[in-house]
């Protein structure tokens, strides 16, 4: 063969290994076959990913997401929730939780999806999925803004303040909190209570009760610490824009939880807290956050249906006390009236003429009282324990309290030197109640015998108060009432009416009156001191099964008193 010939045979062979070399594989081939197929439902798949309600196969531990028809809205909304305060950074708006939606309009949040620290990437302002978590060992939860919150598998560190820390301390157990406020930290009852659990160790953040913003030194403490979960309660200032976009950039999960101001807030914040934490009953000193929140609204539904069912249901012009709303009825027969004052303020009162002539002095401070009939959980409590708080009627001008005092301001000019301020109508009195013609009750009748105080030191203001005696009848100009006689001899008139009792509220690890855990135990509590249908020994008896139940403590007699004596 001449090497012409051999030459054009090699190349013959070698076209020919070219040409099976680029032959698709037996295994490519079914490949490529399964990932066609009819058999997959690429939809579905899709609506798995996202957690959606009409999925086959929902996460349920996922939060669920809202069919594609809602999905605009709630990105609209979610969007919206960004914005802020402009005026204040460090000022969250003052809004009602809504359980029914999954959309609030509170401001306290950045309205971004933060997440575990870690490798997830940081999403774009304007991206729908902002914040949607790449590993898949993450969990998401709603907060109470309706915001989805990326959360790490295991939350075993969060900072809260105040009332909230100790909800995450009841549901989480040893060592979740890693800071907190010195409503809390410095708690006496706290350190007694959970001992066992490490709350000793938790930094404080805050001074106070958590609602002013963090300080920069301490708010770079808390990045140090690099906790699982911020959490900020709708309503308080806990803290700022700026600091709430730093946490973000630090994929430190930041959650809002409602305002704790009514008994359905106080158990959705529960609920939303059992979610976060989920179980950590695996953990030595852990407990299962999930049950435990179930068992604790199980626990306020029953105590609500009980004590309602022992004293009946005692409302103001059919409000529900406890949503604002006017759906209510009354059942008792025979209700009664309190007032409850959270504040007291050291400044001047006066009463003087139209002239500016000077008719009474009392330099000792007035008494504040909130207003609004959701401004507090008390309200609702006591409703329910048959008792109608006179404040929470007085609803005007936007303000949360009211200076208070029990004298008649419709004739004479009444002045004090403090922030608070009177409210608007000079015939209503918080130490009054007037319905027509037929009803005018006074403080100290019968259906008006005590009032409600935050402390002990508001209750010593009022006793040591020329303002809030016991005057009894004068008469002046042939016209006999309740007051005294001014310097001008022109009478003074006064709403009370005889004696009264002051009941200092009960405070223990949480307050029982701005809003916490505890706030349930004030039902029994009222219906006890006002209608006698409870004993002082079962009133004691279930404050240690809450505290056993939820706190895993057992109280003394002696914590016990402390308790009811708001000490």
């Amino acid at each position: 063969m001449s090497h012409k010939a051999k030459g054009l045979l090699i190349l013959i062979l070698i076209c020919a290994l070219c040409l099976s070399g680029c032959r698709e594989s037996r295994v490519i081939e079914e490949i490529i076959y399964d990932q066609a197929s009819k058999d997959i439902d690429f939809q579905n798949d899709l609506k798995v990913a996202q957690n959606r309600e009409d999925s086959r196969n929902q996460n349920k531990e996922l939060p669920k997401k809202k069919s594609e028809q809602t999905d605009k809205k709630t990105d609209e909304e979610h969007q919206a929730s960004k914005k802020g305060n402009e005026k204040n950074e460090g000022e969250a708006s003052n809004t009602k939780y809504d359980p029914d939606t999954k959309n609030n309009d509170a401001n306290d949040s950045s309205g971004t999806k933060t997440g575990e620290r870690g490798d997830k990437e940081q999403a774009s302002e304007d991206d729908s999925s902002a914040g949607a978590s790449n590993n898949p060992n993450d969990r998401q939860i709603y907060d109470a803004n309706g915001t989805v919150v990326d959360l790490p598998e295991q939350v075993n560190s969060v900072v809260a303040a105040g009332d909230a820390a100790a909800i995450v301390q009841m549901l989480g157990g040893k060592s979740i909190i890693s800071g907190s406020s010195t409503s809390f930290t410095a708690n006496s009852l706290v350190g007694q209570v959970f001992a066992s659990q490490d709350v000793g160790k938790a930094a404080t953040l805050w001074q106070g009760d958590g609602t002013s913003v963090m300080s920069s030194s301490n708010f770079n403490k808390l990045l140090s610490m690099k906790p699982d979960v911020c959490i900020n309660v709708s309503g308080q200032g806990s803290f700022s824009d700026s600091q709430r976009s730093i946490l973000k950039e630090k994929k430190i999960a930041c959650i809002t939880l409602p305002a704790l101001t009514s008994s359905d807030n106080i158990q959705d914040a529960v609920t939303i807290t059992g979610d976060m934490i989920g179980d950590r009953s695996g953990q030595k000193g852990g407990v299962n956050a999930k049950k435990l929140a179930a068992e604790y609204v199980s626990y306020c539904k029953d105590m609500i249906s009980e004590v309602k069912g022992k004293t009946g249901l005692f409302t103001w012009n059919n409000i529900d006390f406890n949503t604002g709303k006017k759906n209510a009825h009354s059942t008792a027969s025979n209700g009664q009236y309190t007032l409850y004052l959270s504040d007291w303020e050291n400044t001047s009162y006066t009463i003087t003429t139209n002239t500016g002539a000077s008719l009474y002095k009392d330099s000792s401070g007035v008494a504040v009282a909130p207003q609004g009939y959701s401004k507090s959980p008390l309200s609702y409590f006591l409703s329910v324990a048959g008792v109608c708080n006179n404040g929470a009627r007085f609803v005007r001008d936007n303000r949360s309290e009211y200076a208070a005092v029990p004298l008649n301001r419709n004739v004479f000019e009444h002045k004090t030197s403090g922030s608070h301020i009177f409210y608007g109508d000079t015939n209503e009195s918080f130490a009054r109640v007037k319905s027509g013609e037929s009803i005018d009750i006074g403080l100290g009748e019968q259906n008006f015998k005590a009032i409600l105080v935050e402390s002990s030191s508001i209750k010593n203001k009022i006793q040591a108060s020329d303002t809030w005696k016991v005057y009894g009848r004068v008469t002046a100009n042939n016209v006999t009432d309740y007051g005294f006689l001014a310097k001008d001899g022109s009478m003074v008139t006064s709403y009370i009416r005889g004696n009264y009792d002051i009941y200092v509220n009960p405070k223990g690890v949480g307050s029982w009156t701005k809003g916490s855990a505890e706030s349930i135990l004030g039902a029994k509590w009222v219906a006890w001191k006002f209608h006698g249908a409870y004993s002082e020994s079962q009133v004691k008896s279930e404050i240690k099964k809450f505290y056993s139940k939820f706190y895993r403590y057992n109280l003394s007699d002696s914590q016990v008193n402390k308790i009811l004596a708001g000490s």
